[in-house]
């Protein structure tokens, strides 16, 4: 569940001395409008301060999730921010070693 009104909040984080990058295969549902959007999220992250971050998705309405990511001492968090209304997330991840 991704939480409406979010502002920064982290989906999940990993450590970037063991993972240079994450892949996350991931389908979103407006809880309002009902708007779905799959989508792939391309991570890349090494030493402790530097990262990267890709969103590729097709999406039947803005279902209104914004990505981010920081590393941070070596945590690579993935963030969100979204509009009003909740969501509903399922996700495959794959964590790639560093």
């Amino acid at each position: 569940m991704l939480a409406g009104a979010a502002n920064g909040s982290t989906a999940f984080s990993f450590s970037s001395t063991t993972y240079e990058g994450v892949i996350v295969d991931y389908k979103i549902k407006d809880g309002t409008s009902f708007a779905v959007r799959t989508g792939t999220i391309y991570v890349s992250a090494y030493s402790t301060t530097t990262c990267n971050i890709v969103d590729t998705y097709g999406e039947t309405a803005d279902v209104g999730v914004v990505w981010s990511v920081v590393n941070t001492a070596g945590t690579v968090s993935l963030n969100y921010t979204t509009t009003a209304n909740p969501k509903t997330m399922r996700a495959s991840i794959k964590y790639i070693r560093t």
